[in-house]
């Protein structure tokens, strides 16, 4: 039994110094990629930061009712790259105040095209009463 364990041993350390060397080597060939890698990187990020330093943001007051992101990227692509487009719903008593607003405007409206034909007809009757006192 002793001989079988020396065998298993010696095979297995025999291994290790093939992995061990071919370590060695891999690190040496390894050793020279980062390097390159980290250029790579470098170049990579000082375009982004160049590209960064003209990055902005957009803040739009007021987009139509029907313009969904889809199309307002289509709109603004023509200006340069745009990343994200984020468009917040509109606040609840804002919609509110502008729905009374438009309530408002519409009785306005009617309003004053029923005081217009009011006095249309008052024009009208005074002409026919001048036209019935002549005869």
């Amino acid at each position: 039994m002793v001989a079988e364990e020396e065998v298993v041993v010696e095979k297995e350390t025999g291994i290790l110094d093939d992995e061990n060397e071919l370590d060695r080597d891999r690190e040496i060939v390894d050793s020279k990629k980062p390097e390159r890698r980290k250029d790579k990187k470098m170049r990579r990020f000082t375009k982004e930061a160049a590209m960064a330093d003209k990055r902005g943001v957009c803040y739009l007051s007021r987009v139509p009712p029907h313009m969904n992101p889809l199309k307002l990227r289509q709109i603004l692509s023509q200006y340069g790259e745009i990343q994200r487009i984020y468009l917040v719903p509109e606040a609840h008593k804002n919609a509110t105040r502008e729905q009374k607003l438009a309530l408002e405007i519409s009785a306005a409206k009617r309003e004053r095209d029923f005081y217009l034909s009011k006095v249309d007809q008052s024009r009208a009757l005074s002409s026919i009463r001048d036209r019935a006192k002549k005869e």
